[in-house]
């Protein structure tokens, strides 16, 4: 039991540092060749790097990558072969020939910055007097991606881990692509870049084109619940426990705007475009809560103002405002979906139409699309012939949808009237394709009463009445 205990202190009396060393080669690591400890040797450090994926025309981030020399002669850079691919761009490299004295060094750097969608590998090479190692390489590899453009008019809907297109007028849904691994709880547009933003607990992430995979963008000290933009660096949240807050994106900073009491919390939120007032859906979290409740918030000074209640046993569950400055939602009315428009005066919802598919949990559209339900484009498939369909809702209150269908192109004409024939409005006056198409009277500034419809096409004349109530 004590042999080997000698046989340890006998390697301990052994010299640290002996008159020859022997080093590979890193060409040949089969041979071995004798040097002397006097010998330059120039480390370069690190030897190879993923910058992983960098969005396409961004610059990622720097890789420093040092030059020393760990000998005890001075040891010469004779020169620094840079990335033939363009896509590495090099940063503060420096002149060669180049003398490094012992424990000297130089620091240069490398980044990533792809001007095309690929995946990239190359190297950056060091040619020196080191005698062992005269070249050495720095191994280089990354990839771009391009970000999910939102296109105006699409309404997207978020089913947990994929997204959808709704269709305003069926209320069916196409799918678009998913991803895997994290559940997202909202959806939001930035604009200027139009790129789909969402959240997942205490993480903010961008919906990329390459198969919908999620780019993690930044972490949030707040378990994050609703998420809306105010321009392109903005960005309010909601947390669970009931704070709003606004981030800045460029700078990094969260600053808490308002917060609920009583176990309320902000359950989803948009940014009006004009005013900037941030409008919300207030929703309890305890038996018989009001679930319905519309607000909105000054964000400078976190005042909230009660603007009412959605109704009908509907359960908000996300907004958003159209370029018409109409505010939209998606809520749940009898364990169903279906998008709504919001009276901003008293907070009514009233029902566009219902979703046919699985329940989307959140709802998200360009601030610069055109009106939600003035789609106006036809479906591609041509109706047996021309049809004017009954308004809805009829009695409405001010908002209500008509509907018409075209068996081929034609030049239309749908117009509003009052009960003595005078014309109220011009809803359309140009020529459809042939389709199913829908638009939207907003009849705020009307009073109530019945009202006429008549659309005209070709040959074909049709009149329907409605009814606003207000």
């Amino acid at each position: 039991m004590r042999r080997p205990r000698r046989i340890l202190q006998a390697l301990l009396l052994l010299p640290l540092v002996t008159e020859r060393a022997v080093v590979l080669p890193s060409d040949n690591p089969l041979s071995v060749r004798e040097v002397s400890p006097e010998e330059s040797f120039l480390s370069v450090l690190p030897w190879q790097h993923d910058f992983g994926s960098v969005r396409l025309g961004e610059r990622g981030d720097t890789l420093g990558i040092v030059l020393r020399n760990t000998g005890a002669d001075p040891v010469v850079v004779t020169e620094i072969e840079l990335p033939a691919d363009t896509a590495f761009a090099a940063i503060q490299v420096p002149s060669t020939p180049l003398t490094l004295l012992a424990n000297e060094s130089v620091l240069l750097g490398v980044c990533l910055a792809p001007e095309r969608r690929d995946r990239f590998r190359d190297s950056l090479v060091v040619l020196s007097s080191d005698g062992a190692r005269p070249r050495q390489a720095v191994s280089l590899r990354g990839s771009s991606y391009t970000m999910f453009p939102a296109r105006a008019g699409e309404v997207y809907g978020l089913f947990d881990t994929h997204l959808r297109i709704l269709d305003v007028v069926s209320g069916a849904s196409t799918p678009i692509g998913g991803w895997s691994g994290v559940s997202l709880r909202d959806i939001a547009i930035q604009p200027v870049t139009n790129v789909i933003h969402g959240v997942s607990q205490r993480a903010l992430y961008r919906i990329c084109r390459e198969n919908f995979d999620l780019v993690y963008t930044l972490q949030l000290p707040v378990e994050a619940v609703a998420l809306a933009f105010q321009g392109r660096d903005t960005l309010f949240l909601s947390s669970s426990e009931g704070g709003l807050y606004r981030a800045d994106l460029r700078a990094g900073i969260l600053a808490p705007v308002a917060r609920l009491a009583n176990m309320q919390l902000f359950s989803s939120l948009a940014v009006h475009p004009v005013t900037s007032e941030v409008w919300c859906s207030v929703r309890g979290q305890t038996v018989g809560a009001p679930v319905d409740k519309i607000m909105k918030v000054n964000n400078t000074t976190g005042d909230t103002i009660l603007v009412g209640y959605a109704g009908g046993g509907i359960v908000i569950q996300s907004l958003v405002f159209g370029s018409d400055r109409l505010l939209y939602a998606l809520g749940t009315i009898d364990a169903k979906s279906s998008l709504l428009t919001i009276d901003t005066a008293d907070g009514e919802g009233t029902k566009i139409v219902k979703l046919l598919d699985s329940s989307p949990s959140a709802l998200a559209m360009r601030p610069d699309s055109t009106k939600l339900l003035s789609v106006d484009d036809g479906d591609g498939v041509a109706p047996a012939g021309y049809v004017l369909y009954q308004n809805y809702p009829n009695p409405f209150n001010p908002i209500t949808t008509i509907e018409f269908a075209l068996p081929h192109s034609s030049a239309v004409s749908l117009r509003v009237f009052n009960v003595l024939g005078e014309e109220v409005l011009t809803l359309v006056d140009a020529e459809r394709a042939a389709g199913v198409h829908c638009s939207v009277w907003d009849a705020s500034g009307m009073g109530s009463g019945v009202y006429l419809y008549r659309l005209s096409a070709g040959n074909f004349i049709q009149v329907r009445r409605m009814a606003l109530v207000k």
